[in-house]
Protein backbone atom coordinates (compact mmCIF):
# COMPACT_ATOMS: atom_id res chain seq x y z
CA UNK A 1 0.00 0.00 0.00
CA UNK A 2 2.74 2.32 0.61
CA UNK A 3 4.24 1.48 -2.51
CA UNK A 4 1.13 2.39 -4.21
CA UNK A 5 0.71 5.97 -2.60
CA UNK A 6 4.58 6.66 -3.26
CA UNK A 7 4.06 6.12 -6.83
CA UNK A 8 0.98 8.05 -6.77
CA UNK A 9 3.21 10.95 -5.02
CA UNK A 10 6.11 10.77 -7.67
CA UNK A 11 3.39 10.67 -10.30
CA UNK A 12 1.29 13.92 -8.71
CA UNK A 13 4.66 15.55 -8.67
CA UNK A 14 6.05 15.50 -11.93
CA UNK A 15 2.32 16.23 -13.34
CA UNK A 16 2.85 19.63 -11.45
CA UNK A 17 6.10 19.88 -12.94
CA UNK A 18 4.87 19.32 -16.01
CA UNK A 19 1.66 21.85 -15.62
CA UNK A 20 3.87 24.64 -14.21
CA UNK A 21 6.78 23.90 -17.32
CA UNK A 22 4.25 24.22 -20.08
CA UNK A 23 2.09 27.15 -17.93
CA UNK A 24 5.92 28.67 -18.60
CA UNK A 25 6.09 28.27 -21.52
CA UNK A 26 2.73 29.90 -22.79
CA UNK A 27 4.32 32.92 -20.81
CA UNK A 28 7.67 33.50 -22.44
CA UNK A 29 8.34 35.38 -25.32
CA UNK A 30 10.62 33.98 -27.62
CA UNK A 31 14.14 34.90 -27.06
CA UNK A 32 15.98 37.55 -29.21
CA UNK A 33 18.25 35.52 -32.04
CA UNK A 34 21.92 36.94 -31.15
CA UNK A 35 22.63 40.05 -33.16
CA UNK A 36 25.87 39.36 -35.99
CA UNK A 37 28.05 41.99 -34.81
CA UNK A 38 27.34 42.24 -30.95
CA UNK A 39 26.80 45.75 -29.85
CA UNK A 40 27.15 47.58 -32.94
CA UNK A 41 22.81 48.76 -32.84
CA UNK A 42 23.71 50.24 -29.38
CA UNK A 43 26.85 52.06 -30.34
CA UNK A 44 26.68 52.99 -34.02
CA UNK A 45 26.48 56.60 -33.08
CA UNK A 46 30.09 56.04 -32.04
CA UNK A 47 31.05 54.93 -35.13
CA UNK A 48 33.50 56.48 -36.70
CA UNK A 49 35.47 55.16 -39.49
CA UNK A 50 34.18 52.35 -42.08
CA UNK A 51 36.35 50.00 -44.81
CA UNK A 52 35.08 48.45 -47.61
CA UNK A 53 37.72 46.27 -49.36
CA UNK A 54 38.01 43.90 -52.46
CA UNK A 55 40.90 42.96 -53.03
CA UNK A 56 43.43 46.43 -53.37
CA UNK A 57 40.23 47.94 -53.93
CA UNK A 58 39.20 49.94 -51.09
CA UNK A 59 36.65 52.72 -49.97
CA UNK A 60 37.89 54.45 -46.69
CA UNK A 61 34.80 56.41 -45.30
CA UNK A 62 35.71 58.54 -42.10
CA UNK A 63 34.27 61.06 -39.64
CA UNK A 64 36.28 63.88 -39.76
CA UNK A 65 34.80 67.64 -38.00
CA UNK A 66 31.22 65.79 -37.71
CA UNK A 67 30.96 65.16 -41.20
CA UNK A 68 31.31 61.66 -43.51
CA UNK A 69 33.90 61.60 -45.70
CA UNK A 70 35.85 59.62 -48.43
CA UNK A 71 39.53 59.74 -47.85
CA UNK A 72 40.87 58.32 -51.09
CA UNK A 73 38.89 61.02 -52.73
CA UNK A 74 40.93 64.09 -50.65
CA UNK A 75 38.24 63.86 -47.94
CA UNK A 76 35.69 64.77 -50.27
CA UNK A 77 31.96 64.53 -48.62
CA UNK A 78 30.49 60.94 -48.61
CA UNK A 79 26.93 59.89 -49.00
CA UNK A 80 26.02 60.16 -46.12
CA UNK A 81 22.46 58.13 -46.30
CA UNK A 82 23.85 55.19 -48.24
CA UNK A 83 26.24 55.12 -45.41
CA UNK A 84 23.69 54.71 -42.67
CA UNK A 85 21.88 51.68 -44.75
CA UNK A 86 24.98 50.00 -44.70
CA UNK A 87 25.73 50.18 -40.81
CA UNK A 88 21.97 49.78 -40.30
CA UNK A 89 21.93 46.49 -42.29
CA UNK A 90 25.09 45.17 -40.25
CA UNK A 91 23.46 46.26 -36.80
CA UNK A 92 19.94 44.69 -37.91
CA UNK A 93 22.00 41.25 -38.99
CA UNK A 94 21.56 38.42 -36.38
CA UNK A 95 22.58 34.82 -36.27
CA UNK A 96 18.94 33.43 -36.61
CA UNK A 97 19.91 31.28 -39.90
CA UNK A 98 23.70 29.30 -39.36
CA UNK A 99 24.85 27.14 -42.42
CA UNK A 100 27.64 25.71 -43.23
CA UNK A 101 30.84 26.23 -40.81
CA UNK A 102 33.14 24.24 -43.38
CA UNK A 103 35.80 26.75 -44.69
CA UNK A 104 36.01 24.06 -48.12
CA UNK A 105 32.15 26.16 -48.71
CA UNK A 106 33.19 29.20 -48.42
CA UNK A 107 33.94 30.18 -51.84
CA UNK A 108 30.50 28.74 -52.89
CA UNK A 109 29.26 31.14 -51.09
CA UNK A 110 31.81 34.31 -52.13
CA UNK A 111 33.16 34.25 -48.72
CA UNK A 112 36.55 34.38 -49.17
CA UNK A 113 38.64 36.90 -47.88
CA UNK A 114 39.22 37.72 -51.34
CA UNK A 115 35.14 38.74 -50.95
CA UNK A 116 33.80 42.45 -49.83
CA UNK A 117 35.09 42.92 -46.32
CA UNK A 118 33.73 45.13 -44.37
CA UNK A 119 35.78 46.98 -41.10
CA UNK A 120 33.62 49.03 -38.73
CA UNK A 121 35.50 50.71 -36.00
CA UNK A 122 33.91 53.11 -32.95
CA UNK A 123 35.28 55.74 -30.67
CA UNK A 124 35.51 53.20 -27.91
CA UNK A 125 38.02 51.19 -29.94
CA UNK A 126 34.95 48.25 -30.70
CA UNK A 127 36.51 46.67 -33.85
CA UNK A 128 34.45 44.45 -36.81
CA UNK A 129 35.17 42.71 -39.43
CA UNK A 130 32.87 41.01 -41.58
CA UNK A 131 32.42 39.51 -45.12
CA UNK A 132 29.47 39.80 -47.22
CA UNK A 133 28.71 36.82 -50.06
CA UNK A 134 26.50 35.77 -52.23
CA UNK A 135 22.86 36.35 -52.71
CA UNK A 136 20.88 33.34 -51.86
CA UNK A 137 18.78 32.61 -55.59
CA UNK A 138 16.06 31.31 -53.36
CA UNK A 139 15.61 34.04 -50.43
CA UNK A 140 17.31 36.64 -51.68
CA UNK A 141 19.07 37.38 -48.59
CA UNK A 142 22.63 37.71 -48.52
CA UNK A 143 25.44 35.36 -47.20
CA UNK A 144 28.00 36.66 -44.16
CA UNK A 145 30.50 34.92 -41.92
CA UNK A 146 32.76 36.98 -39.49
CA UNK A 147 36.31 37.61 -40.75
CA UNK A 148 37.66 35.59 -37.45
CA UNK A 149 35.89 32.28 -37.76
CA UNK A 150 34.47 29.60 -40.29
CA UNK A 151 30.69 29.88 -39.56
CA UNK A 152 28.13 31.02 -41.93
CA UNK A 153 24.90 32.73 -41.99
CA UNK A 154 21.91 33.93 -44.16
CA UNK A 155 20.41 36.88 -43.44
CA UNK A 156 16.74 37.70 -44.11
CA UNK A 157 17.70 40.19 -46.46
CA UNK A 158 20.15 41.70 -49.27
CA UNK A 159 23.23 43.44 -48.21
CA UNK A 160 25.76 44.75 -50.24
CA UNK A 161 28.48 47.61 -50.21
CA UNK A 162 31.24 49.22 -52.76
CA UNK A 163 34.54 49.59 -52.51
CA UNK A 164 34.90 51.95 -55.34
CA UNK A 165 35.35 55.30 -53.67
CA UNK A 166 33.46 56.85 -56.24
CA UNK A 167 30.74 55.00 -55.76
CA UNK A 168 30.43 56.61 -52.46
CA UNK A 169 30.59 60.07 -53.05
CA UNK A 170 27.98 62.33 -52.33
CA UNK A 171 26.33 62.92 -55.90
CA UNK A 172 24.87 66.36 -55.86
CA UNK A 173 27.80 68.97 -56.47
CA UNK A 174 25.16 71.79 -57.37
CA UNK A 175 21.45 72.19 -57.54
CA UNK A 176 20.19 75.89 -58.05
CA UNK A 177 16.91 76.43 -58.96
CA UNK A 178 16.60 78.39 -62.29
CA UNK A 179 13.84 80.90 -60.72
CA UNK A 180 16.99 82.69 -58.82
CA UNK A 181 18.95 83.01 -62.63
CA UNK A 182 18.94 86.48 -63.92
CA UNK A 183 21.45 86.00 -66.80
CA UNK A 184 23.52 83.18 -68.54
CA UNK A 185 26.78 84.14 -70.86
CA UNK A 186 28.58 80.94 -72.23
CA UNK A 187 31.65 81.43 -73.44
CA UNK A 188 32.92 78.69 -75.35
CA UNK A 189 36.68 77.67 -75.60
CA UNK A 190 37.02 79.61 -79.10
CA UNK A 191 35.97 82.64 -77.73
CA UNK A 192 31.92 82.76 -78.87
CA UNK A 193 30.02 84.30 -76.70
CA UNK A 194 25.75 83.41 -75.84
CA UNK A 195 24.36 85.47 -73.47
CA UNK A 196 20.68 84.91 -72.35
CA UNK A 197 18.95 87.54 -69.79
CA UNK A 198 15.67 87.42 -68.09
CA UNK A 199 13.42 89.32 -69.82
CA UNK A 200 11.88 92.49 -67.97
CA UNK A 201 8.47 91.00 -67.74
CA UNK A 202 10.29 88.63 -65.88
CA UNK A 203 8.37 85.37 -67.70
CA UNK A 204 11.54 83.94 -69.34
CA UNK A 205 14.75 84.53 -71.13
CA UNK A 206 16.02 86.24 -73.94
CA UNK A 207 18.79 86.13 -76.68
CA UNK A 208 20.84 88.67 -76.44
CA UNK A 209 22.60 89.56 -79.82
CA UNK A 210 20.90 87.24 -81.74
CA UNK A 211 21.83 87.42 -85.68
CA UNK A 212 19.93 88.95 -88.01
CA UNK A 213 17.18 87.16 -89.99
CA UNK A 214 17.54 84.14 -87.44
CA UNK A 215 15.17 82.38 -86.01
CA UNK A 216 15.01 80.61 -82.68
CA UNK A 217 14.25 77.03 -82.06
CA UNK A 218 11.12 77.36 -79.87
CA UNK A 219 10.05 80.13 -78.22
CA UNK A 220 11.36 78.94 -74.78
CA UNK A 221 14.99 77.53 -75.85
CA UNK A 222 17.02 80.16 -74.13
CA UNK A 223 15.22 79.62 -70.66
CA UNK A 224 16.93 75.98 -71.00
CA UNK A 225 20.71 78.06 -70.30
CA UNK A 226 18.94 78.57 -66.86
CA UNK A 227 18.22 75.15 -65.64
CA UNK A 228 21.95 73.92 -66.64
CA UNK A 229 22.69 73.79 -62.99
CA UNK A 230 19.55 71.84 -61.39
CA UNK A 231 21.00 68.66 -59.90
CA UNK A 232 24.15 68.54 -61.58
CA UNK A 233 25.45 65.19 -60.56
CA UNK A 234 29.04 63.94 -60.53
CA UNK A 235 30.92 60.23 -61.02
CA UNK A 236 34.42 61.14 -59.97
CA UNK A 237 36.03 64.06 -58.06
CA UNK A 238 39.70 65.27 -57.92
CA UNK A 239 41.11 67.96 -55.65
CA UNK A 240 41.77 71.21 -57.45
CA UNK A 241 45.34 72.76 -57.64
CA UNK A 242 45.14 75.66 -55.05
CA UNK A 243 46.93 78.12 -57.33
CA UNK A 244 44.26 77.22 -60.25
CA UNK A 245 41.63 78.27 -57.81
CA UNK A 246 43.37 81.69 -56.40
CA UNK A 247 43.99 82.39 -59.82
CA UNK A 248 40.66 82.23 -61.22
CA UNK A 249 39.32 84.14 -58.12
CA UNK A 250 41.52 86.70 -58.80
CA UNK A 251 40.76 86.94 -62.57
CA UNK A 252 38.59 90.46 -63.17
CA UNK A 253 36.68 88.89 -66.07
CA UNK A 254 35.61 85.72 -67.49
CA UNK A 255 37.97 85.52 -70.48
CA UNK A 256 40.63 86.08 -68.03
CA UNK A 257 39.84 83.83 -65.72
CA UNK A 258 39.20 80.76 -68.36
CA UNK A 259 42.71 81.34 -69.09
CA UNK A 260 43.45 80.98 -65.93
CA UNK A 261 42.74 77.79 -65.72
CA UNK A 262 44.17 76.06 -68.57
CA UNK A 263 43.96 76.52 -72.38
CA UNK A 264 40.81 74.60 -73.57
CA UNK A 265 38.32 75.31 -70.90
CA UNK A 266 34.67 76.69 -71.64
CA UNK A 267 33.34 78.99 -69.38
CA UNK A 268 29.46 79.88 -68.15
CA UNK A 269 28.63 82.45 -65.91
CA UNK A 270 25.31 82.34 -64.10
CA UNK A 271 24.15 85.54 -62.26
CA UNK A 272 21.37 85.29 -59.84
CA UNK A 273 18.72 88.20 -58.96
CA UNK A 274 20.72 88.86 -55.73
CA UNK A 275 23.94 89.41 -57.42
CA UNK A 276 25.25 85.79 -56.33
CA UNK A 277 27.81 85.12 -59.60
CA UNK A 278 29.07 81.21 -59.93
CA UNK A 279 31.43 80.23 -62.90
CA UNK A 280 31.17 76.95 -64.21
CA UNK A 281 34.24 75.98 -66.33
CA UNK A 282 34.47 72.59 -68.22
CA UNK A 283 36.83 70.69 -70.43
CA UNK A 284 36.68 67.20 -71.78
CA UNK A 285 39.56 65.33 -69.84
CA UNK A 286 40.82 62.11 -71.54
CA UNK A 287 37.70 61.65 -73.73
CA UNK A 288 35.61 62.47 -70.17
CA UNK A 289 34.02 65.97 -69.15
CA UNK A 290 35.16 67.67 -65.80
CA UNK A 291 33.60 70.35 -64.03
CA UNK A 292 35.21 73.26 -61.90
CA UNK A 293 33.07 75.84 -59.75
CA UNK A 294 34.30 79.18 -58.57
CA UNK A 295 31.92 81.42 -56.58
CA UNK A 296 31.42 85.07 -55.99
CA UNK A 297 28.42 85.33 -53.24
CA UNK A 298 26.44 88.26 -51.35
CA UNK A 299 26.94 88.60 -47.39
CA UNK A 300 24.07 86.00 -46.32
CA UNK A 301 23.95 84.26 -49.68
CA UNK A 302 21.78 81.17 -49.31
CA UNK A 303 23.78 79.26 -51.13
CA UNK A 304 27.21 79.91 -49.55
CA UNK A 305 27.59 75.94 -48.74
CA UNK A 306 28.31 75.72 -52.13
CA UNK A 307 31.76 77.03 -51.54
CA UNK A 308 33.31 74.46 -50.84
CA UNK A 309 33.00 73.03 -53.88
CA UNK A 310 35.47 74.92 -55.50
CA UNK A 311 38.44 72.91 -53.81
CA UNK A 312 37.65 70.00 -56.64
CA UNK A 313 36.91 69.10 -60.11
CA UNK A 314 34.56 67.13 -60.88
CA UNK A 315 33.72 64.47 -63.81
CA UNK A 316 29.98 65.08 -64.92
CA UNK A 317 27.75 63.66 -67.34
CA UNK A 318 27.66 64.05 -71.30
CA UNK A 319 23.95 65.69 -70.58
CA UNK A 320 25.62 68.14 -68.00
CA UNK A 321 28.42 69.13 -70.16
CA UNK A 322 26.25 70.07 -72.83
CA UNK A 323 24.21 71.77 -71.13
CA UNK A 324 27.15 73.83 -70.00
CA UNK A 325 28.43 74.26 -73.86
CA UNK A 326 25.71 76.20 -75.52
CA UNK A 327 26.33 78.44 -78.06
CA UNK A 328 24.16 80.12 -81.15
CA UNK A 329 23.80 77.49 -82.74
CA UNK A 330 21.76 75.86 -80.33
CA UNK A 331 19.50 78.56 -79.89
CA UNK A 332 18.79 79.11 -83.49
CA UNK A 333 16.94 77.34 -86.64
CA UNK A 334 19.86 75.97 -88.71
CA UNK A 335 19.44 77.43 -92.22
CA UNK A 336 17.81 75.73 -95.17
CA UNK A 337 19.89 74.11 -97.09
CA UNK A 338 19.44 74.95 -101.20
CA UNK A 339 17.88 72.44 -103.11
CA UNK A 340 19.37 71.80 -106.87
CA UNK A 341 16.32 72.97 -107.51
CA UNK A 342 17.22 76.54 -106.17
CA UNK A 343 20.07 77.08 -107.84
CA UNK A 344 18.92 76.16 -111.14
Amino acid sequence: MKKIQLIGLVALILLTGLVFWQMQAENDEPAEPEALLIGLEDNLGEVNLVKVSVGDDTATLALLDDNWVIEEKADYPADFEKLLELLKGLAEADRSNPKTAKADRHADLGLTTDGVIVEVETRSGDFYEVILGNNSQHTGGTFVRLADGDQTWLLNKSLSADSSAAEWLDKTIINLEPDSIQKVEMLSAEGELLTVERSEEGDGFVVRALPPDSTLRYGTVADTLSRALVNVRSDDVMMVDAEDVADAADAEDATEAKSAWAEGYSRATFTRSNGDIIYADTKMIDDSPWLRLTFELQDGSDIAEYQQKEKWQYEISSYAYDSLNKTMDDMVEPPEEESEDDEE
